[in-house]
């Protein structure tokens, strides 16, 4: 749980844009944090999400690249780029 809760804190710190990137497309992820105690409003807010858009989206993870992008400026490509960059970030953090 405690390393859940590191990784929680490193995706806190990343733009929306790699947040949405990393989180709308691992539903097993999502997962991990609802089980370890973070809420789904946490979520929610870190996503910049109402609680309805949260709820639309959790019926929809993963989503594929395109579907994030269309709730994020950008293309499929970019999102796929601020995925693998929060991955180098949050690998950078988490070995502190």
């Amino acid at each position: 749980v405690s390393l859940i809760r590191l990784v929680w804190q490193g995706i806190c710190e990343l733009s929306l844009r790699q947040r949405r990137a990393l989180l709308l497309h691992s539903q097993e992820l999502i997962i991990h944090f609802l089980q370890s105690g973070i809420t789904e409003k946490q979520l929610a807010e870190t996503l910049d999400l109402s609680e309805k858009d949260w709820s639309d989206v959790c019926d929809r993870l993963p989503m594929t690249d395109a579907e994030i992008a269309g709730r994020t400026e950008g293309t499929a490509g970019s999102i796929k780029k601020a995925r693998y960059e929060a991955r180098v970030k949050l690998e950078g953090s988490i070995r502190k």
